[in-house]
């Protein structure tokens, strides 16, 4: 029922590994997802933003990219057997028109249960391709969570959310730029709960208007939000709402 990535590091080769970023991907049943990688403060606050709404300026962004994915069995360079997965972009914060653009990254399983990453793509500090390593923790939602993944396609505005549990991130490009948005939930069940922790950009979306009951989700049905029309493309699990 999709599934929810929190990154523990970055390697560029031959730097050492750290973590400069909080980096979350929802990924749905259908392979669809979005992936957030927002620059943690520089005077180590816990909180992503200060501000109660998640307002943040999109310099604090390292990088946002909506798409699809794939992955194969395949055998590693000293036998062992991984799986190669293939991010093809469709929304990308670097990307004015990503069409085309992929990254390909080898998936080596960790006794302790995370996922490290292989593979090599352009190093943005530099501009070169570099080897690089990252270090997953892959965690499976309950069953019984709702799973939900909206898109618009409209002319010069592509966007995708994806909600899974408690978890919800979504992605917008239009003429002037980026939008996007990660609203979090606490364990309480009420709907009230919801927080948004990163707001970037200044384009509507329908993040909160969802997560809060103000409209129900139909599969194949729409949810209109500021003009932008986004379509209900995945829908597992049973709404409360």
């Amino acid at each position: 029922m999709g599934t929810v990535s929190h990154r523990k590091y970055i390697r560029w080769y031959p730097d050492e590994a750290s973590e400069p970023t909080s980096t979350l991907v929802l990924t749905s049943p259908q392979n669809r997802f979005v992936d957030l990688r927002i620059l943690l403060p520089s005077d180590g606050a816990t909180k992503l933003s200060m501000d109660p709404t998640g307002e943040l300026p999109l310099d604090r962004l390292d990088w946002a990219i909506a798409g699809t994915t794939i992955s194969e069995a395949a055998t590693s360079p000293t036998g062992e057997s991984i799986r190669r997965s293939t991010f093809s972009h469709w929304v990308s914060s670097r990307d004015v028109d990503p069409a085309g653009v992929s990254d390909v990254g080898d998936m080596y399983p960790q006794e302790d249960g995370t996922t490290l990453e292989k593979g090599e793509m352009l190093n943005p500090a530099t501009g070169r391709l570099t080897r690089y390593d990252e270090l997953w923790l892959d965690l499976l939602p309950p069953t019984s969570d709702v799973v939900a993944v909206l898109r618009v396609d409209a002319g010069a505005v592509k966007g995708m959310l994806v909600w899974i549990g408690s978890l919800c991130q979504a992605l917008v490009r239009d003429e002037e730029g980026i939008a996007l948005e990660r609203w979090e939930r606490g364990d309480d069940d009420d709907e009230t709960a919801w927080t948004r922790t990163v707001r970037m950009g200044g384009r509507a979306l329908p993040c909160e208007s969802i997560l809060t009951g103000k409209v129900a989700l139909e599969k194949d049905g729409a949810v209109a939000c500021q003009g932008d029309m986004w379509q209900v493309i995945e829908l597992h699990g049973e709404d409360k709402h």
